[in-house]
């Protein structure tokens, strides 16, 4: 089976995987901000408050614990690609002898 592999498709996951982390770095933002502060002073006393904290304290964990994916994988493609090339030259050299 032939491989190719495209350097704008490898960029164009890398820079996908980069605003995906931007996007949960802005989400982290907003969770910790003034607006759920505010939400939760609204709430507080009620049981409703309680579920909401919880359900905020369990969504930052997820996409806390999801951010290093987001870094591992761009790093897997970028230095696959990165080889791919190394080894496609040492071959064609190789061959050439």
């Amino acid at each position: 089976m032939p491989v190719t592999l495209r350097d704008e498709d490898v960029d164009a996951l890398k820079q996908a995987l980069i605003r995906g982390q931007q996007d949960v770095d802005s989400t982290l933002t907003a969770l910790n901000g003034e607006a759920v502060q505010r939400i939760h002073a609204g709430l507080e006393g009620t049981d409703t408050a309680v579920a909401f904290d919880e359900k905020i304290s369990e969504l930052i964990t997820q996409l806390k614990e999801a951010l290093p994916a987001f870094e591992a994988l761009g790093t897997f493609v970028v230095n696959y690609l990165e080889k791919f090339h190394e080894d496609d030259r040492a071959q064609a050299a190789a061959l050439r002898g």
